[in-house]
């Protein structure tokens, strides 16, 4: 049976990674654009609550990275 990406320890400190480079400049502690701070995300948060996670705010994000929005 495969391991679920949220639940690899590898795949998380690649979603870790990403933010750190592609998100945290616009998105850390310093007046974050959108009022989104990524600066505390910590993936292995996914794997803990993946069955009662609201996904919506994540889904935005995909949806605006694939449209070039981010």
């Amino acid at each position: 049976m495969a391991i679920p990406a949220y639940a690899d320890p590898l795949a998380r400190s690649g979603i870790d990674t990403f933010v750190e480079s592609y998100c945290l400049d616009c998105h850390g502690d310093t007046d974050p654009a959108g009022g989104l701070n990524l600066q505390p995300f910590d993936s292995s948060s996914i794997a803990k609550a993946a069955v009662d996670w609201d996904t919506t705010q994540w889904e935005t994000m995909l949806r605006r990275l694939w449209s070039r929005q981010m």
